[in-house]
């Protein structure tokens, strides 16, 4: 099963990194999303975006190889990069989440902090991932005010109720190891099959009226 690894901004940036990891015999492809559509809110965006995915079971092993390369990187590292600058309270952070930084700039939070007299063993660094986990693991529930709106909308424009629907059913989290799981939870999902089901049944009638005003 592959899964998001990366999400870039560049192609050129995500054919780089491909092109390493097929060195390291590491199967991997690019997925292009060309349009980011929100169409329950009415929001359309055109930020291209380049969805690295590989095998679940390779998680571990890319995150090794980049590890690997980051402490090769430090060796020769300008004694004014940016991370020289930040608060002890800062690199710990960086080290709790991972996922929202780069391998080099984590490797390098952790030689700061080994520097400054403390101690992190891969112990430490194997519950911070745990509990970063956990914590992207907590599915979100529906927002009742946003809720509301979807069934009134519904009632006048039922295709509103469909895409609505569809969004709590299908929304996924990737987390930092490769697994995927339902952003939304069981109640808000729930809502998400009335949603589409009445919006199915409101659009279909709403379809037929044009249909016959047109005989």
């Amino acid at each position: 099963m592959y899964s998001v690894y990366k999400v870039f901004t560049e192609r050129a940036d995500a054919d780089t990194f491909i092109e390493y990891l097929k060195e390291q015999n590491i199967e991997a492809f690019i997925v292009e999303d060309d349009t980011q559509m929100n169409l329950i809110f009415g929001e359309v965006t055109q930020n291209k975006k380049y969805y690295l995915k590989i095998k679940q079971s390779d998680f571990e092993s890319v995150n090794e190889l980049l590890r690997a390369e980051s402490e090769k990187s430090i060796e020769t590292l300008s004694a004014d990069y940016y991370l020289f600058n930040y608060t002890e309270e800062a690199l710990w952070d960086i080290l709790k989440k991972p996922d929202e930084w780069n391998a080099f700039d984590v490797s390098v939070s952790k030689k700061i902090l080994e520097g400054k007299g403390h101690n992190i063993s891969e112990e430490i660094l194997q519950a911070y991932k745990d509990e970063r986990i956990k914590a992207l693991s907590v599915q979100d529930d529906y927002n009742v005010s946003w809720l509301v709106i979807g069934y009134i909308l519904t009632i006048f424009l039922g295709i509103v109720g469909i895409f609505w629907g569809l969004n709590y059913l299908n929304a996924d989290i990737n987390l930092p190891d490769g697994k995927k799981i339902k952003r939304y939870n069981n109640a808000a999902r729930l809502h998400g099959r009335i949603l589409l089901v009445l919006g199915i049944i409101i659009t279909l009638r709403q379809l037929y009226k044009v249909y016959m005003t047109t005989q």
